[in-house]
């Protein structure tokens, strides 16, 4: 017997006009797509990346929305499995803003899952961010190469009181305060 999962995955739903797809052939494709995309905006998934991740993300937001009617019950997203540096961070919140996601949805809202105007859509659009972060490779990276190298490759000497494994994540005009400087 099935469990509700496999049932779920085994629906079909509406894709563009009248076409009924399998849903597990689009999270394949919509995996995929969002894999390229990320790659065309500088960051590389690591190995943990899948659609089964998306899967289980999608299905999670369905059966919490549509089967129990609990509309903002929080997704628990793994932690990242990466560096997860707070300027990794603010760098991926910037470069995946709010315009970034609306053009790769775009292409997606024709989709039943992923339909803007319904609760299930609104909330995928909203936590697309929450569920790549915590796969995202970021020394594979282009992002996160530029992080780095923000970071640890800058010959300014300021920099050198603050580079430190003690001391990482902390303001650099912080940290330069802190020993002397900046009086």
């Amino acid at each position: 017997m099935a469990n509700d999962f496999q049932v779920w995955l085994d629906q079909e739903v509406w894709g563009f006009g009248d076409e009924r797809v399998g849903r597990r052939e689009v999270i394949y494709e919509f995996t995929d797509s969002l894999t390229a995309f990320m790659n065309r905006i500088g960051y590389t998934m690591g190995p943990q990346w899948g659609s089964k991740m998306v899967a289980r993300w999608m299905y999670t937001i369905q059966r919490d929305i549509i089967a129990r009617r609990r509309y903002n019950v929080p997704v628990a997203y793994p932690a990242p499995v990466h560096r997860n540096w707070p300027e990794d961070l603010r760098e991926f919140n910037h470069v995946m803003s709010y315009d970034t996601i609306s053009k790769f949805m775009e292409g997606w809202k024709s989709y039943s899952d992923f339909e803007e105007g319904t609760h299930v859509g609104r909330r995928m659009f909203h936590e697309l961010q929450d569920i790549v972060y915590p796969f995202i490779d970021m020394e594979k990276s282009y992002n996160g190469q530029v992080v780095y190298e923000a970071l640890y490759d800058s010959e300014s000497d300021s920099d050198e009181s603050w580079r430190g494994s003690k001391r990482r994540g902390v303001d650099a005009y912080i940290a330069d305060m802190g020993d002397g400087f900046h009086r």
